[in-house]
C-alpha cells in the first residue's frame, strides 16, 4: 500500500470525513466538448489534458480531497 493510501487509510479511520471530486464526463461535456458513445471522455485526457487538469483544480478548489481519474474507457 502507498505512502498516500495509508495516510488516507488513518485519516478514515479517526473519522475525517472528506470530500471526493465530482463527475468528470459530465464536467467535461459541461464545458463544450463533444464526447462519442465509443470512446466517451478518452479522447479529452490525451488530447485536452489542460482541460482535465483545470476540472480536478476546481474540484480541488471546491475542497476535495479525494481524485479518481476517469480513464475507463482508455484501455480495455
Amino acid at each position: 500500500m502507498s505512502k498516500h493510501a495509508q495516510e488516507l487509510h488513518a485519516r478514515q479511520r479517526q473519522g475525517e470525513k472528506m470530500l471526493m471530486d465530482g463527475a468528470m464526463g459530465t464536467e467535461i461535456e459541461r464545458r463544450g466538448v463533444t464526447v462519442d458513445d465509443r470512446t466517451w471522455s478518452a479522447a479529452v485526457h490525451e488530447d485536452q489534458s489542460n482541460l482535465v487538469r483545470e476540472i480536478h483544480g476546481d474540484y480541488i478548489d471546491a475542497g476535495a480531497r479525494i481524485h479518481i481519474a476517469n480513464s475507463f474507457a482508455m484501455s480495455r
